[in-house]
């Protein structure tokens, strides 16, 4: 790509950005979708995403790619939300696409165009064990972080854009990694509006997680062995 193309591109991708942020501010204002997300309003999300009728699946990516590009916002509202209005399956595949996309789009502003501001949000050292990671264990290690869900962050796909990570190989990485915790997350939404004991489910979640961490983390001991 030339560099009157590459800087189209860049200046396409800010205005992009730009207007969503206009909008996401303007959502938190006026008490919209934004608003909703960072308060855990899940039945209005609800609502809100199924008004959109025929669009909603469209609508529900974007959202999630909103969610990976500006990073580190909790998803567990918006896949819950996806879960209750497209059903669990349904959700999860789109939760995936999103993330695949928006893992994608992370990627490759951090490599092109992003580098500063991807710097100052991770520090140098975390970057520069990742890299050397990668190029010890290859995408084991951007799957392992995005696994465990105590180490699982968008931010990862802005630091794995510093690196000498392939990106087709990053973006398997990611979305095997993401399945399980986006489906069991969208499960949860399938089952919102029947589970009267919410707080009892997100406490097994909880537990799961917990246990998957552990057995990540031996792992993890082996690798060093």
């Amino acid at each position: 790509m030339g560099s009157i193309s590459k800087k189209r591109v860049g200046i396409f991708i800010l205005s992009v950005i730009f207007l969503a942020l206009i909008w996401m501010g303007y959502s938190y204002i006026t008490k919209g979708f934004i608003y909703d997300y960072f308060t855990g309003q899940t039945l209005s999300m609800v609502e809100r995403i199924d008004s959109f009728r025929e669009i909603a699946f469209v609508i529900f990516i974007i959202l999630v790619i909103i969610e990976c590009v500006f990073a580190p916002f909790p998803p567990l509202f918006l896949y819950i939300a996806g879960g209750a209005v497209f059903g669990w399956v349904a959700a999860g595949i789109l939760g995936l696409i999103g993330n695949f996309i928006g893992a994608g789009i992370a990627f490759q502003l951090s490599r092109n165009y992003a580098r500063g501001w991807t710097v100052e949000k991770i520090p140098p050292k975390t970057i520069k064990k990742l890299d050397n990671f990668s190029l010890k264990y290859g995408t084991l290690s951007i799957f392992l972080l995005r696994l465990n869900p105590l180490t699982s962050s968008d931010l990862f796909s802005y630091a794995a854009g510093l690196t000498k990570m392939d990106f087709r190989k990053f973006l398997t990485a990611t979305t095997l990694a993401l399945a399980p915790s986006i489906f069991l997350q969208a499960y949860l939404g399938d089952k919102f509006l029947e589970v009267l004991f919410l707080k009892e489910t997100l406490i097994i979640i909880g537990i799961l997680y917990f246990l998957g961490f552990f057995y990540f983390y031996l792992r993890r001991k082996k690798f060093k062995k």
